[in-house]
Parts: C-alpha cells; sequence; structure tokens
C-alpha cells in the first residue's frame, strides 16, 4: 500500500510484505535531501513530514535475510502537495434576491484543478457538489428560501478552495394592501 504519487497527507504511510525471517530497513529523501536514514521498520511505517515542505519524496525499503544478503531495494515516489489551488472567482450572480426559479451563476476556471459546484439551502444540500464549468443554472422551483452556491477548486492531492455566493428566492406574491380610507361611493369632491 502507499500514499498515491500526489497528496496532501504530511503522514503518508507504506506498507510491504516481505519474507518472514528478513531484517526490514526503510529511509526516506526528498530529492537529494536525506530526511530518515535507513533504519529498522515494521509494515506498514509512516513518516511524519511537517515542516519538510512540499516536494517529491522517495521511500525506499529492503529486506536483509537472517545470512546478511541483501535483497534489492523498492523504491516509490510520491509528491507531497499541500498548497490548496486558487478559489475560482464568481464573476456573475443572480440578484441578491429574486423570483426567478433558475438563477445562473459564472465564474471563472482555474488551471489544473477540477472544478464542482453545490448549491444548499440553509444546512440542507439541494444539489451535491458535481463537476461545473464556466456557469451553472439550478432548477429551484416550488423552493422559496435563501440558497448559498459555491464553487470549488480541487486539485490532484485533494487541495481545495471555494467561493460562494448567497441568493434569496421569493415567489410568494406580498398580501394585497388595505384601503383605510376611502371617498364616499358617491360625491362631488374633485380630488378624493
Amino acid at each position: 500500500a502507499d500514499p498515491g504519487t500526489t497528496t496532501n497527507d504530511i503522514t503518508p504511510t507504506w506498507a510491504w510484505t516481505a519474507e518472514a525471517s528478513a531484517a526490514i530497513t526503510c529511509r526516506i529523501d526528498k530529492g537529494a535531501a536525506e530526511i530518515a536514514d535507513w533504519a529498522a521498520c515494521a509494515s506498514p511505517t509512516t513518516y511524519d513530514l511537517s515542516g519538510k515542505g512540499d516536494g517529491d519524496y522517495t521511500f525506499s525499503v529492503r529486506a536483509t535475510d537472517a545470512a546478511a544478503n541483501p535483497g534489492a531495494i523498492r523504491t516509490f515516489t510520491m509528491t507531497l502537495d499541500t498548497a490548496a489551488p486558487a478559489a475560482p472567482s464568481i464573476t456573475g450572480t443572480p440578484p441578491a434576491d429574486g423570483s426567478d426559479t433558475t438563477p445562473t451563476w459564472t465564474f471563472g476556471d482555474v488551471s489544473g484543478a477540477t472544478v464542482e459546484c453545490q448549491i444548499s439551502r440553509g444546512a440542507t444540500v439541494v444539489d451535491p457538489w458535481t463537476g461545473c464549468a464556466a456557469t451553472k443554472t439550478y432548477d429551484l422551483s416550488g423552493q422559496d428560501g435563501t440558497y448559498t452556491f459555491a464553487v470549488r477548486a480541487r486539485d490532484a492531492a485533494g487541495n481545495e478552495s471555494a467561493s460562494t455566493s448567497t441568493y434569496r428566492l421569493d415567489t410568494a406574491p406580498p398580501a394585497a394592501p388595505t384601503i383605510g380610507t376611502e371617498p364616499p361611493a358617491a360625491g362631488n369632491a374633485t380630488s378624493p
């Protein structure tokens, strides 16, 4: 098992199988820099890369048998990426309050990231995260309330950032005005 070729996990874990009686040693390097030298290890092994920075790391594991014969070194290289992509910019929104049951949002793309959209009403997710591009329209028929539109960018390592916009849908007409005073049914007033 491995953490994947690109990850944002600063405590990646590797697991392996080896000859039962063999002594196992592991090491991890960042490029040409040694992070942890060869040392006895057991499957699974986790390394704490806190403060080591993003970059390419190579995990190495080897077995040495009881007769002191070293086996081949197995390696796995992964890219640690903890930097979130830029949040997509929302470039067009419906008015803050409106009666349009099919509001549309427009937004920019983020290079190197997958863009997804979601809309919720209060704590209720109306339409979950799904892929989207440039514009997103939702059918909110029969569901007055305050909605939060969110668009997020997610990179290959799982880092994400989001932008949001609020829209209050109100399709209910106001109550008819109440006439409190009126002229008499018949009269000679020229300015009733």
